[in-house]
């Protein structure tokens, strides 16, 4: 996908690159299954499995009642702090 190919510049993706490429892909397209995911970052459902894990424990995404993934408000409340620190009004 074309976040999939800028996160990597065409080349191998590191795991913080994967993670940012899951992030926007729920960002944009809203709750996806990990099959689903993983077949349109083109990569092994393993991989996703295990990222979505991870990002799920640091709160960043969560899982609906359907078992699909979605974007959590983790990255809001993170950015938020940042705002407070560069004093924006």
């Amino acid at each position: 996908t074309a976040a999939l190919l800028r996160a990597t510049g065409g080349g191998l993706m590191s795991g913080i690159g994967r993670a940012i490429a899951v992030a926007e892909h729920l960002a944009r397209h809203g709750a996806t299954g990990v099959r689903a995911l993983a077949r349109a970052l083109n990569l092994p459902l393993g991989s996703v499995h295990r990222l979505l894990t991870d990002l799920a424990a640091e709160r960043v995404i969560e899982q609906t009642p359907d078992g699909a993934w979605q974007m959590s408000y983790r990255l809001i409340e993170i950015v938020d702090l940042q705002i407070d620190q560069v004093g924006f009004p």
